[in-house]
């Protein structure tokens, strides 16, 4: 799921207020961004494009069967070391940070690294947002994976709070699958907020729509309230 906070950037481009900082645009298909990294000369790129690819490689992890976490930790050192001249930038921040929550679903057998990991990552994704509270790339990545988080992180109030956000600032847009990404995620932060029937109305909507894949997947989680 966390993949698609980096494939939707490219939706959120024009039509976004002007005191908004608007997500780094990146290629919205595998091939085009398997084109784009194999391409990219990193000792001439601008910082546009070392952004746009520290993203690409960062949606790339997720791709790693989760049966390979040495494959895994071993894509995330090397990241780590490629972002230093661009690791204060608020988007790639938070980026990183949601990866980094992320390798806590690798050790499942160790809560201590459970813990490492998510604190870690959380502490970046805060950061990020507060060094720029009005980038929506930041709040968009911070929103989505604090949504994904297990409910006993106690991190769905400020799900809720950034994808509302990021809603409110995005209702001209009139790409309605981003729209749709945004909504299920924010009701999946309902629901771990305990609150099921603002979840409900939101899935409910999303599952009578044509937007898939939100669609089918609002209707796999309202059966499940």
């Amino acid at each position: 799921m966390i993949k698609n906070i980096f494939v939707f950037l490219l939706l959120l481009l024009s039509n976004v207020y002007a005191e908004v900082t608007a997500p780094t645009i990146i290629p919205g298909t595998d091939e085009l961004r398997k084109e784009f990294v194999n391409k990219i000369d990193l000792s001439n790129a601008s910082e546009l494009d070392q952004k746009t690819y520290a993203l690409i490689k960062m949606i790339q992890v997720y791709d790693i069967p989760e049966s390979e976490r040495d494959a895994v930790l071993k894509e995330y050192g090397t990241i780590k070391s490629q972002i230093k001249m661009i690791k204060d930038d608020p988007e790639i921040q938070a980026a990183f940070g949601a990866l980094t929550s992320y390798l806590s679903s690798f050790f499942n057998d160790n809560y201590s690294k459970i813990l490492l990991y998510s604190r870690k990552g959380m502490r970046l994704m805060d950061s990020a947002v507060k060094q720029n509270p009005e980038h929506m790339g930041a709040r968009m990545q911070r929103g989505i994976a604090q949504a994904s988080m297990p409910k006993f992180l106690n991190r769905a109030d400020k799900a809720v709070e950034d994808l509302t956000m990021v809603l409110n600032h995005t209702k001209d847009i009139q790409d309605k699958s981003f729209i749709a990404m945004i909504q299920f995620y924010l009701a999946m932060a309902y629901v771990k907020n305990e609150d099921e029937d603002k979840a409900g109305k939101i899935y409910q909507s999303l599952s009578s729509s044509d937007m898939k894949p939100w669609s089918e997947k609002s209707k796999s989680a309202l059966s499940e309230l």
